[in-house]
């Protein structure tokens, strides 16, 4: 049964195969509250998926601080996106 989300940040529903939890044990993200701390997971689980479907390792896809800079900044618009570091022109 796949999971469904949607994500603020892409704009768009995440379709997951499997459910979220919370962060794995000795996770050092720096979120302090409950919706940054969902959206790091949806952002993670994004990007494993992608990974997987590249056949990629997913820190090609983006790595964690990049993942962390979309959380605390929560770009709305491609510009504002681009400026994230790790987000070049070829992943926009």
């Amino acid at each position: 049964m796949p999971y469904k989300f949607w994500c603020p940040l892409f704009r768009h529903l995440i379709i997951l195969s499997h459910p979220l939890f919370g962060a794995k044990k000795g996770s050092t993200h720096p979120f302090s509250n409950i919706a940054d701390e969902r959206l790091w997971e949806i952002l993670k689980a994004q990007r494993t998926e992608l990974a997987c479907e590249q056949g990629v390792p997913p820190y090609v896809i983006f790595h964690d601080s990049t993942l962390q800079e979309m959380v605390k900044s929560t770009p709305t618009t491609l510009d504002q996106f681009s400026h994230i570091g790790g987000v070049g022109q070829a992943k926009l």
